[in-house]
């Protein structure tokens, strides 16, 4: 639990505080780059081109509109007279106080691509909106608290198929189905992930998806079975739980960090343009939030099992 709330403060800490670089009027702003700027979150953005010729052009992205999260919009100002101090446009930006001249609509990822790289110089800025909001909801909305949820209904998971797995057992008189069951699940997962493209890059292709998520997944299979047999001993709950722990979310993050690694140099030679987001920005932290939402799911699976067999243990002495 201690390492879940390290894990909760350092991720909220790292995104919306250590960035923080300008504050005026009630404002609050952080540094983000370019793959941000190209694939934006639903915070808005402004951003600052400066071109061979020494002129500024300013973009915004307000957000997204309609709640159309596939739809990214930017608007366009070229000032006549140019600031030094590219503050002034940010905040002016944020306000809405810039005369922008046109609406660039519905871009596609090469086409924003394009724009941000089309300077010699880029600056850009996302407004911390928690900060502008009343309460702590605002806060509480940006901490990634999601996962204890997510950790909870993983849990709800694991029972089911613990109760797949007795069921199974009992009509099939024969324990191979239960490894059955689990390697079919095991597939399963990993063909859902590649679907669901959990990736800190831009674009991926499914190929390479899969095989991260192979990389990832099959290993820590392979592991949980092999220190169940030959190391754990089923009387210490608690260090068993603690190697299980480890298994998922330290040996899981450093084989996703391989995956990525070697997802990202194959599709880099695939594709033309690609961007690479920072990590605690992107579906890196994202994957760390599920492996860690894994782990409290299966420690409070575990538990209950426990708590169950030593019922059972203690009604059959009686």
């Amino acid at each position: 639990m201690l390492l879940i709330g390290v894990f909760l403060f350092v991720a909220h800490y790292l995104r919306y505080q250590q960035d923080v670089i300008f504050e005026k009027d009630g404002y609050q702003i952080v540094r983000v780059d370019k793959s941000q700027t190209i694939s934006p979150h639903k915070e808005p953005i402004v951003f600052v081109i400066e071109t061979e010729s020494n002129e500024k052009e300013i973009y915004k992205f307000g957000g997204y509109e309609d709640e159309n999260f596939g739809i990214i919009n930017y608007y366009y100002f070229k000032p006549d007279s140019i600031h030094t101090d590219n503050n002034f446009y940010f905040i002016e930006g944020f306000k809405n106080n810039l005369p922008f001249q046109k609406k660039l609509e519905n871009l596609s990822f090469e086409e924003r691509y394009d724009i941000v790289n089309s300077g010699t110089k880029l600056e850009a800025r996302q407004l911390i909106q928690h900060n502008l909001e009343p309460g702590v909801l605002g806060y509480i909305d940006t901490m990634p608290l999601i996962f204890l949820a997510i950790g909870f209904f993983v849990f709800l998971i694991l029972k089911v198929i613990d109760l797949m797995g007795f069921v199974l057992v009992r009509i099939f008189k024969n324990n191979r189905v239960k490894i059955i069951l689990q390697t079919f699940l095991i597939l399963f997962l990993i063909f859902f992930l590649t679907i669901v493209r959990l990736t800190p890059w831009f674009p991926s292709s499914q190929a390479v998806l899969l095989i991260r998520n192979t990389i990832v997944i099959i290993p820590i299979f392979v592991l949980f079975q092999w220190v169940e047999i030959k190391f754990l001993n089923k009387e210490e709950f608690w260090k068993n739980q603690l190697v299980y722990f480890v298994i998922i979310f330290l040996v899981g993050n450093i084989l996703l960090w391989i995956g990525n690694q070697i997802g990202y140099l194959i599709d880099g030679k695939t594709f033309e343009k690609i961007t690479h987001k920072p990590f605690f920005c992107t579906y890196d932290s994202l994957a760390i939030g599920f492996l860690m939402a894994f782990a409290i799911g299966l420690i409070l699976n575990n538990f209950t099992n426990s708590i169950i067999s030593k019922r059972k243990k203690h009604y059959a002495q009686q």
